[in-house]
């Protein structure tokens, strides 16, 4: 009966590694094939992306006289901006002076003394004897000419803008 009972549990302990182990094998090896297209994967990744940099970096390099004169055209536009805001300050600072000295001799705003120019009524005459000891000549201020700026060289434009 010992002999028997020993029989059965050398039975019932005996594994079959092979079999056992077959399945953790082809699991392992399905990874390794899987880490093996995933490392080729990134090495081609890396390489198109060097491919990649190196091919914008030339093209870059190539095209940096077009980036230059886009940045020349780019600093001219923005002389201009400021030639014109420089130009409309003072266009408005007169514009102000005129009011304010049509204000004081007339009583009526310049716009005012405009419209009269539109109506069918007869036109007064606004700078009577009193206004013309009180009123200033004009003189006009240099104002940028869009012909002298767009037509010539862009060192031209920034010379004329200072």
């Amino acid at each position: 009966m010992v002999p028997e009972l020993a029989d059965d549990y050398a039975a019932f302990l005996k594994v079959d590694l092979t079999k056992e182990l077959s399945s953790a094998t082809e699991s392992v090896e399905d990874m390794l094939t899987r880490l093996e297209e995933f490392q080729s994967l990134i090495h081609m990744v890396e390489a198109d992306g060097f491919q990649a940099v190196n091919t914008l970096t030339t093209e870059i390099l190539g095209r940096k006289d077009e980036l230059k004169q886009l940045g020349d055209r780019i600093d001219g536009l923005e002389c201009l901006v400021t030639r014109v805001k420089g130009d409309m300050d003072k266009l408005e600072s007169l514009l102000n002076t005129a009011e304010t000295e049509a204000n004081a001799s007339d009583g009526a705003p310049l716009l005012k003394a405009l419209g009269s120019l539109f109506t069918k009524k007869p036109v007064v005459d606004i700078a009577g004897p009193s206004r013309v000891g009180q009123s200033s000549t004009f003189t006009s201020p240099d104002i940028f000419s869009a012909d002298r700026v767009f037509t010539s060289s862009p060192e031209n434009s920034s010379a004329q803008s200072e």
